[in-house]
């Protein structure tokens, strides 16, 4: 396996020069990029053809970006006053006050490397900015709200009764006893006293739904049939549409409206280093 992928690197090493891109790939700082450093982003290139120099030259910008960008955010996680990972989380949520709305889940969350990274990053971006770049208020949260209020929707829902018997026949007499005016709670306890019955299975659940959505109130639907199981049911209750209340939110949509706010800082701040850095590329031939 070792020396299958040795021998899949070396090959697409010859195939990088052979599609005329030079090593050094390009400068920062200063320092040579070589070919190998971003051999992953360049795959793609590849597969430009040779006199589209535009999009080759566009799309090797792009990688040694990408690249440069990676070395600058591994310097800030190096930095002296965010090494201390736990702490960086604790002082992020404190400052973002997150402690207000936290949740047990996002306890959780703050121990995991993904929400350190996070917390850091934040951190820096402040710290480099000013904390004013991720305040965000009532009226910012509302606008939001409005502006992407389909994603709050909450579909119509049917509440409905089940009778979920073995039998065919059990299942025709029971349907006929509801048509002539029996009750169907008393038939449903019936029909399951005693004989301990399996619960319907999600997948059974799903295809009940989708009879109960086209059903009239208090109806009762014709007998079922879904893999050897038969099933009557009543709706009980229509649940129209709505939209989740902006107020069981709230918390949420600031923190997703501060992580937008987050990646354009970083964004800004990596553009703003490589501009510093000079970043040179050596055109593919």
């Amino acid at each position: 396996m070792k020396r299958s992928l040795l021998l899949s690197s070396v090959f697409f090493a010859f195939a990088l020069a052979a599609a005329g891109f030079p090593d050094p790939i390009g400068e920062f700082r200063g320092k040579a990029i070589p070919r190998s450093a971003v051999e992953e982003q360049l795959k793609n290139i590849g597969d430009l053809a040779p006199e589209d120099h535009t999009g080759r030259r566009a799309a090797l910008r792009k990688a040694l970006e990408e690249f440069c960008g990676s070395l600058i955010v591994e310097e800030i996680f190096s930095m002296p006053e965010y090494r201390d990972g736990r702490a960086a989380a604790k002082r992020y949520i404190a400052e973002a006050h997150l402690d207000e709305v936290t949740t047990s889940e996002l306890q959780k969350q703050a121990e995991s490397p993904e929400f350190i990274r996070k917390a850091i990053l934040h951190l820096f971006l402040a710290d480099h900015y000013g904390e004013a770049i991720f305040e965000v208020n009532d009226i910012d949260i509302e606008t939001f709200y409005r502006q992407n209020i389909e994603r709050f929707r909450i579909p119509e829902n049917v509440v409905f009764a089940i009778i979920a018997v073995d039998d065919r026949e059990e299942a025709e007499t029971l349907h006929a006893r509801l048509l002539q005016g029996e009750n169907f709670e008393r038939l449903a306890q019936e029909s399951d006293d005693g004989r301990k019955r399996p619960q319907p299975t999600a997948e059974e659940l799903a295809f009940l739904r989708l009879t109960a959505e086209k059903m009239k109130l208090h109806a009762i639907s014709p007998v079922l049939t879904h893999r050897n199981r038969y099933f009557i049911l009543k709706l009980q209750q229509r649940v129209p549409s709505r939209f989740t209340p902006l107020a069981k939110i709230k918390d949420s949509l600031k923190m997703e409206l501060v992580a937008l706010l987050e990646a354009k800082y970083l964004e800004k701040y990596l553009a703003e280093e490589i501009d510093a850095g000079n970043l040179i590329l050596h055109d593919a031939e």
